[in-house]
């Protein structure tokens, strides 16, 4: 089994979210992914199983960054109200200064989500 390289799932996660940005996810495929990494189609299947698996990865590491983003700076001494303005403030200012995350995240949510997302638009359908 060949050892993956960090690197290159960084590389190949930073083109997919700018290729997701231009061309949405039902648009993306994975030689276009492999052009813009400038890594070969092949390669990209010893990291991931498929496009669907790529794009899960990406939606959790996403996640994670969002996460971390938000709770810097958290501590349980403050006050809620304090909290709460900080996380909102983190938020506000991960989600302008990294907009192809927030559009990748937006829509891999809605993929994985279709019918779960669509009836949540409406009250009492959660």
């Amino acid at each position: 089994m060949r050892v993956k390289d960090k690197q290159k799932t960084e590389i190949l996660f930073a083109s997919t979210l700018t290729l997701v940005a231009r061309t949405g996810l039902a648009g993306l495929t994975m030689p276009m992914i492999a052009k813009a990494s400038r890594i070969a189609t092949g390669t990209i299947y010893i990291y991931f199983r498929n496009k669907q698996g790529l794009v899960t990865e990406l939606h959790k590491e996403v996640g994670r960054r969002f996460r971390s983003k938000a709770f810097s700076g958290y501590s349980p001494d403050r006050p809620i109200k304090e909290v709460l303005r900080n996380m909102w403030e983190n938020l506000l200012s991960y989600s302008v200064s990294n907009y192809e995350n927030m559009f990748f995240f937006n829509n891999s949510m809605s993929a994985h989500m279709p019918g779960k997302m669509s009836r949540c638009l409406y009250p009492g359908k959660c």
